[in-house]
C-alpha cells in the first residue's frame, strides 16, 4: 500500500511538472507585445459578406461576432470581432452561435481590434484526457499509474529538449541525451532496479544508437535538408534562434523511434526472465532463442505499428500522389518522401536490431 501511495504522488508530481514545465517554455520565448489571446462564446451574427474567390483558399466569407469572454482579465465582457470563413467544395470551416471561440486582440489598434482566430477545442480534448486517465486506473489499476507516470516522463523530457534546443544547446546530441535518461528513469519506474531492467536499457539504447547512425547516414547520402515541412521552413524565418533543420530531423527520428523500441526491449527482458523463473536450468543459448522466438513475434507487429504511424500522418501527400501518378519516379524523389522513408526505416531498423541484442544481455544477465 505504501508503494501504491508513493506511485500516485509521483504520477501528480509529474503531471504538475509537465505543466509548468511547459508554461516555463512557453513563457522563456518572447512575448507578444502586437496581441493577446482570449476564449469567447459567439452570441450573436450578424453582417455576413460573402466573396467567391475561388482561391486557393477557397470561397472566403467574413462576418460580425458578438462574442461573450470566458476568462481572462476580459471576462464577462461583450465584444465584436470578425470572424473569416473558408468554404473548400463542400467543406465549410464556419461558426455559429453558442461556439467557443478563440480570440486575437490586436493591441496596436483601438478599434476593431478583436478577431475570432479559430474554434476552441480544448474542453473537449480535456474531457478525452481525463477519459484516457480513468480507462487506464480502472483497467491497469497499479501498472496503469505505472504507465502515467512514464508517460508523463516522456511529455516532461520532450518539454525539456524544446527548451533546451531553443537556448541553443545542439539538438542531436540533446536529443540521445535525453533518450537515454528517458529510456533509464521510464524502465525503472514501470520495472524496477532488476537485471530485466538492465537489459531492457541497453537493448534500447543499442537500438536507437543504430537507427540514428543509419538515419544520419541516409540522409547525408540522400542530401535530405530537413525542411520537408511548413513548420521547419518557418523555423529557419526566426531570427531569434538557429536550428540546423537536418539535426532537429534526426533528433525527432531518434525520439519516434525510442517509444517503440524500448516496448520491444522490456517485452523480450519479460519473456526470458519467465522463462527462466519457470526453468532455470535453461542455457544462456536455450534463453536467447527462447527470447528471439518473442521478439520475431513482436517485430512484425512493432514494425507494422511504426509504418501505419507515419504513413497516416502523411495521407494527404499520399493522395496528391497518387493523383498525378503518370510522376511517380519523381514524386517519390522527392525531399519529403525520402524523409518519411529514412524515418519508417531507420526506425525500423533500430528496433529489429534491439531485439537479437536485448536477448543476448538479458540470457548472459540470468548467469551473473
Amino acid at each position: 500500500m505504501k508503494n501504491y501511495k508513493r506511485i500516485c504522488i509521483l504520477v501528480i508530481l509529474l503531471i504538475m511538472i509537465v505543466g509548468v514545465g511547459a508554461r516555463s517554455v512557453y513563457a522563456n520565448k518572447e512575448i507578444h507585445d502586437e496581441t493577446k489571446y482570449h476564449v469567447g462564446e459567439i452570441v450573436e451574427i450578424f453582417e455576413k459578406v460573402e466573396r467567391d474567390e475561388n482561391n486557393f483558399f477557397g470561397n472566403v466569407s467574413t462576418e460580425k461576432t458578438k462574442v461573450k469572454i470566458l476568462k481572462g482579465p476580459l471576462k464577462g465582457e461583450l465584444i465584436e470581432a470578425v470572424a473569416t470563413t473558408q468554404k473548400y467544395k463542400d467543406y465549410e470551416n464556419g461558426y455559429k452561435v453558442g461556439d467557443k471561440v478563440v480570440i486575437i486582440e490586436n493591441l496596436q489598434i483601438s478599434e476593431g481590434k478583436f478577431f475570432v482566430a479559430d474554434h476552441y477545442r480544448m474542453t473537449w480534448v480535456y474531457w478525452l484526457i481525463g477519459f484516457f486517465v480513468l480507462i487506464i486506473l480502472l483497467i491497469g489499476r497499479k501498472a496503469g499509474i505505472k504507465s502515467l507516470a512514464s508517460m508523463s516522463i516522456s511529455i516532461i523530457l520532450v518539454v525539456v529538449f524544446i527548451y533546451l534546443i531553443v537556448q541553443g544547446l545542439p539538438p542531436i546530441p540533446t536529443a540521445i541525451g535525453l533518450a537515454v535518461l528517458n529510456t533509464i528513469v521510464t524502465i525503472i519506474v514501470v520495472a524496477g532496479f532488476s537485471k530485466k531492467s538492465l537489459a531492457s536499457i541497453l537493448g534500447t539504447i543499442i537500438g536507437i544508437i543504430i537507427a540514428f547512425g543509419l538515419a544520419y547516414l541516409i540522409g547525408f547520402k540522400t542530401h535530405i535538408t530537413g525542411l520537408a515541412n511548413e513548420q521547419a521552413i518557418y523555423l529557419q524565418t526566426i531570427d531569434s534562434i538557429t536550428i540546423n533543420p537536418q539535426s532537429l530531423l534526426y533528433s525527432g527520428i531518434i525520439i519516434g523511434a525510442l517509444g517503440a523500441i524500448m516496448d520491444v526491449a522490456m517485452s523480450i527482458a519479460s519473456s526470458i526472465e519467465e522463462v527462466y523463473k519457470a526453468d532455470s536450468q535453461l542455457t544462456i543459448r536455450e534463453l536467447y532463442n527462447a527470447g528471439m522466438q518473442v521478439g520475431r513475434d513482436v517485430m512484425g507487429t512493432m514494425t507494422n505499428t511504426l509504418v501505419l504511424a507515419y504513413l497516416s500522418s502523411s495521407l494527404p501527400l499520399f493522395i496528391l500522389i497518387y493523383i498525378n501518378s503518370s510522376d511517380l519516379p519523381f514524386m517519390y524523389n522527392m525531399d519529403y518522401i525520402v524523409t518519411e522513408i529514412v524515418r519508417i526505416f531507420t526506425g525500423s531498423i533500430g528496433l529489429i536490431a534491439a531485439i537479437p541484442c536485448t536477448c543476448a544481455i538479458a540470457a548472459c544477465l540470468k548467469y551473473k
